[in-house]
């Protein structure tokens, strides 16, 4: 298998398609990059962004350019002996008219190719449903939409179809003959038309017998002749135009005889159902991705569907252009183990992560046929350990003093979590209901309905995996304390909660027969493609933007109720991680995370002064009370608010100030998205345009960047010291994703400072003529040794510091690549003044051996214009080695050379920068 040395994450889009990929591939490849972890190259939505919406996987985006581009991009990688991590996206795809193979099942219902692939509850309950998918697009009630002529009966070269603004449905085929046939009786209608086009009218009949027909290639063909036929027949003959024409005014007209009844009767006869988009919260019988109605559900875990939709993935593998894979959304399949299985059996020996959000205490299931995850629980670790866990109280105080709340974290996220379920997704709750009480009758669906959202609000991780009547120990531990939770929350609906959790732990008593079984087992396996998305949405895009008391912790795959981790723990993690998984990804940035690494590293130096930090707070808050804004008796923005925006602009601020107004710009629009994320004072649903208004011109008047200007003249002057200190944590954090075990991850751009927030602003353009430039510079001339490492240091602004450091670590990686991807964990302890200050390890490969040094908490021991190197700063500070690691030591980084010894002076080992990767020379 191949290990990757490095991965580097490439965000394609439009303007960065494959021709500009290839042109960086050297670059990444002179840095130290082995492998490019691209993101879905499959063909998207129309203005996709991202490619996460695909319409067709076994095609590339015609967006990012053709296959001949995509073929010279993969030479340059292959000239360059780069791997190839690519994005997969087996859980969903786009819901609208690009996807060909949904717009099939709407054509030809039972009788399409397609018909099980999309994951859509045929038989729903509602038998307003049944037989049919909602389509939940409309702008306004269905009756009152089509009263007001904006659903119209089209024509065109894919035949007929249901237009509404964009959106394009095809109308069912057997409809057709009744469609063309409807004015031939009438003399008046048909005149003009000749024998020869009447009976190619009629002809197209056959389109009712083939609807019929079960499905073959040879069937497809002939419908799509017919409809070519069709088309061609509209374009070329005037008198078929007139006609068909006609025949779409009737449908079309306001009022009877033809109009909104006809039009209506012809739509009830259509394999879908037409609705208002809100509606989908309540009644959906499709499944979203997480609660987004523009994402359909594949059923992945199906054989055909599996190995249909993986055809140009599996293609691509065995030619050697992709290597690896990363799968998206694992927890949104109903079987993930069935499914890597599969991918495991076809591909052999090929690298494969899977995205997967772990909670801190949690373990990727066991017998996954993978490397590992894509790295969150990584990112918690590395983040946890610069936030200084002795200082939790006091920042505690000077949160609810600041904000005037008195919350307790725990409570919130159950409160959110529940919101999100009863708000968003009361239709999958109730068709799960429907399926308990299919089951067992003895309770009311309403009832088992709202345990079933008391149970997902108390779920304490992601989601759980049976996949058959015998829960593994894990997954029965997790369920039965959501359920003893709810159950504790809820006393009225206390008996239905637990017999609802007997269910769901798959009591043997309840089993009636084989087919009870099943059914049980399904009832279980739905629910659990429930947990995730409520998780996802009521921590990460609701929680983590109103429990705002260190936004460095408030992050993907973090926990904000966790304020610092001892090393110790995270010592344990490594060893763990080692022993299990020892080729996961070490992440700090991705494109979903919430800040940049250097972001989240700035803001952690906040846990070192919460007394400093309280000061300031009281300041600007006495400053810029004028520029607030009263809102029905209340402050806008909300002192929580407030709150969060300090900290976003401390720690995203760009060190050029020829940034400035472009930053004012972002934040300003990343304000608003997190003010609607937070879906406490706006939200999307319903914007409180007033609110978003005043907070907008709050920044505003904030980021005037005039020093004459009382709140920014003091805010800049914390902001600098904030940001010198959070330089060395980045580097910190830096040299342990790259030296721990695991391969480490870089997010597209971060090689420099990396201060981008949430997505869309973290998927801007990255220059990499700036990089390539840097890159050369260093690497020719007197580009190296202590004295050009403390100049990089003095000169930290620019960057080059942290593209330096990655260089030479990497090529240190790929030199000892053994070591490195396979050489135990050693934690080590740290001795003296300073001890806390330190987190040290070693990596031990056969006689091939690492020192792995970093600085930590430099804010509480060092003014901000002295960096944390040398004896004088580090005192009597020592790392015992012990026997087995005393050798001769080269730092890889700066060059300096250490002698052999039982103890390490960290004075001596930093007295360049605030990190060491000692190598062993002997």
């Amino acid at each position: 298998m191949r290990i990757p040395t490095a991965t580097y994450r490439l965000q394609f889009t439009g303007s960065f398609g494959f021709r500009r990929a290839a042109g960086i591939m050297s670059y990444l490849s002179e840095l130290g990059i082995s492998d490019v972890y691209a993101s879905p190259v499959f063909k998207a939505a129309e203005g996709s962004t991202h490619g996460y919406d695909m319409v067709d996987p076994n095609l590339l985006d015609p967006k990012l350019g053709g296959r001949e581009d995509f073929e010279a991009m993969m030479t340059e990688k292959n000239e360059h002996a780069m791997g190839w991590l690519q994005d997969v996206v087996p859980n969903h795809m786009a819901f609208n008219s690009g996807n060909l193979m949904l717009m099939d099942v709407l054509e030809k219902g039972p009788r399409s190719r397609f018909f099980s692939f999309f994951d859509i509850v045929w038989d729903h309950p509602d038998p307003q449903l049944a037989g049919k998918v909602m389509v939940p697009v409309l702008a306004r009630p269905y009756r009152r939409a089509l009263a007001a002529g904006k659903l119209k009966l089209v024509l065109d070269r894919g035949g007929f179809a249901i237009s509404y603004y964009d959106k394009r449905l095809p109308l069912r085929l057997s409809c057709y003959p009744a469609l063309l046939g409807r004015r031939l009786d009438d003399p008046a209608a048909r005149a003009g038309l000749s024998r020869g086009d009447m009976a190619q009218l009629e002809k197209l009949g056959v389109l009712d017998v083939l609807a019929r027909l079960p499905y073959s290639d040879k069937r497809d063909r002939l419908i799509e002749q017919a409809r070519d036929l069709l088309w061609n027949l509209y374009r070329s003959g005037r008198a078929v135009k007139t006609y068909i024409d006609g025949v779409l005014d009737f449908y079309n007209a306001a009022k009877p005889p033809g109009g909104s009844a006809a039009l209506d009767e012809l739509l009830e006869a259509q394999y879908f159902r037409l609705a208002l988009w809100k509606k989908a919260s309540e009644q959906v019988n499709y499944r979203r991705f997480f609660y987004l109605n523009e994402y359909i559900g594949l059923c992945a875990s199906k054989r055909e569907v599996f190995d249909f939709i993986h055809q140009m993935t599996f293609r691509s593998a065995a030619r050697g252009d992709f290597t690896g894979l990363r799968v998206d959304h694992i927890d949104g399949l109903y079987d993930p183990g069935l499914y890597l299985d599969r991918l495991r059996r076809k591909l052999g020996d090929v690298y494969i992560v899977v995205e997967k959000i772990l909670q801190p205490q949690e373990r990727l299931q066991q017998r996954w046929p993978v490397q590992g995850t894509t790295g969150y629980e990584f990112a918690f670790f590395a983040g946890q350990l610069f936030c200084r866990g002795a200082n939790e109280n006091a920042f505690d105080r000077v949160y609810q003093h600041f904000t005037g709340m008195r919350c307790d974290p725990d409570r919130m996220l159950h409160e959110k979590r529940k919101y999100i379920v009863t708000t968003y997704m009361a239709g999958e709750v109730g068709y799960l209901a429907h399926l308990f009480c299919q089951l067992n009758g003895r309770f009311a669906c309403d009832d088992v309905a709202d345990a079933l959202t008391e149970i997902i609000a108390a779920f304490g991780v992601y989601r759980t995996y049976v996949s058959n009547i015998r829960p593994g120990g894990s997954c029965r531990r997790y369920i039965a304390r959501a359920v003893a939770t709810a159950s504790a929350a809820n006393s009225v609906l206390k008996e239905t909660i637990e017999a609802v959790g007997r269910h769901l732990l798959c009591d043997r008593k309840l089993l009636q027969g084989q087919n009870g079984a099943s059914r049980l087992l399904r009832f279980v396996m739905k629910f659990q493609q429930l947990t995730g998305p409520a998780a996802a949405k009521g921590f990460e895009d609701t929680f983590l933007y109103c429990y705002n008391r260190l936004l460095s912790l408030n992050e993907v795959g973090g926990d904000p109720r966790s304020f610092g981790v001892p090393v110790e723990e995270f010592h344990r993690f490594n060893q763990r991680r080692f022993q299990l998984r020892p080729h996961c990804l070490n992440t700090t940035a991705t494109h979903d995370t919430k800040r940049g690494e250097d972001v989240r590293a700035r803001l952690n130096v906040l846990s070192e002064m919460p007394a400093r930090w309280r000061a300031a707070l009281g300041r600007w808050k006495r400053i810029n009370r004028p520029k607030k804004t009263v809102l029905d008796g209340s402050e806008a923005p909300h002192p929580n608010d407030e709150y969060y925006i300090y900290q976003t602009i401390l720690g995203s601020l760009p060190f050029d100030r020829r940034e400035y107004d472009s930053f004012k710009k972002r934040i300003k629009e990343h304000f608003i998205k997190a003010l609607r994320e937070a879906k406490e004072r706006t939200s999307w649903i319903q914007p409180n345009e007033n609110y978003e208004k005043a907070c907008s011109r709050f920044v505003d008047e904030l980021l005037i960047f005039d020093d004459d200007d009382e709140f920014w003249a003091d805010f800049i002057a914390f902001q600098k010291q904030i940001a010198a200190y959070g330089v060395y944590n980045s580097l910190s954090q830096l040299l342990i994703k790259m030296t721990a075990p695991g391969v480490p991850d870089f997010y597209q751009g971060s090689e420099l400072w990396d201060l981008s927030l949430v997505d869309p602003d973290n998927r801007r353009e990255v220059d990499y003529e700036l990089r390539a430039r840097y890159l050369a510079e260093m690497k020719c001339g007197n580009s190296s040794g202590a004295a050009f490492c403390a100049g990089l240091l003095e000169h930290s602004r620019d960057g080059r510091i942290k593209m330096f450091l990655i260089h030479k670590v990497l090529a240190a990686r790929a030199g000892r690549k053994s070591l490195f991807d396979n050489g135990r964990y050693i934690p080590l302890t740290a001795a003296g003044t300073r001890k806390e200050h330190i987190i040290c390890y070693g990596r031990q490969s056969g006689t091939d051996a690492a020192i792995i040094v970093a600085a930590r908490f430099a804010a509480a021991m060092l003014e901000p214009a002295r960096p944390p190197v040398g004896g004088a700063v580090w005192q009597d500070t020592n790392i015992a080695l012990g026997r087995r690691l005393r050798r001769r030591w080269l730092n890889a980084v700066t060059g300096e050379e250490t002698p052999g010894s039982d103890k390490l002076p960290v004075g001596r080992i930093l007295s360049t920068l605030p990190v060491a990767l000692l190598v062993s020379t002997d």
